[in-house]
C-alpha cells in the first residue's frame, strides 16, 4: 500500500510525481533501507499482481519494478511476467527469481569485503 510505502521511509513526493508503481519508487524503498537499517544492501519491489490497483494509476497486472541497492550501486528495472505463469504464487516465485538472479550478478562485481568470514 502506499501508507506503507511512505512508513518504509518512500517521500511521498516519489509517489506523487512517479506513482507507487514505478522504478523511482523501487529505488526509494532499496535506498530507503540502506538508510534506515545496518544492512549492506537494501530490495525494493512494487507491482501488481492478482487485480488492479484502481486507486493508483500505472497499475499494469504482471508488471513488476525493483532495485537493489549498495553502498555505491544501484541496479533498478522492470519484469514483466509471462502470461503463462497465472498462479499468484508462481508469479511471485518468478520475481524473487529473477531479483536474486540479479542480485547474484551484482554480487560478482562487488563481493562482499567482510574480513574473517569468507577468508581463514
Amino acid at each position: 500500500s502506499n501508507e506503507a510505502k511512505v512508513k518504509a521511509g518512500v517521500s511521498q513526493d516519489i509517489i506523487d510525481t512517479y506513482g507507487v508503481y514505478s522504478i523511482e519508487t523501487a529505488v526509494a524503498m532499496a535506498e530507503a533501507q540502506l538508510a534506515t537499517t545496518t544492512a549492506t544492501w537494501g530490495i525494493g519491489v512494487t507491482g501488481t499482481l492478482g487485480d488492479h490497483d484502481k486507486e493508483n494509476k500505472g497499475s499494469q497486472l504482471g508488471v513488476v519494478y525493483y532495485a537493489i541497492a549498495g553502498k555505491g550501486v544501484t541496479k533498478a528495472s522492470c519484469i514483466k511476467i509471462p502470461e503463462h505463469i497465472t498462479s499468484r504464487f508462481a508469479q511471485k516465485e518468478y520475481v524473487a527469481n529473477t531479483i536474486i538472479h540479479v542480485f547474484k550478478l551484482i554480487l560478482k562485481v562487488n563481493p562482499p569485503t567482510v574480513k574473517g568470514f569468507f577468508q581463514e
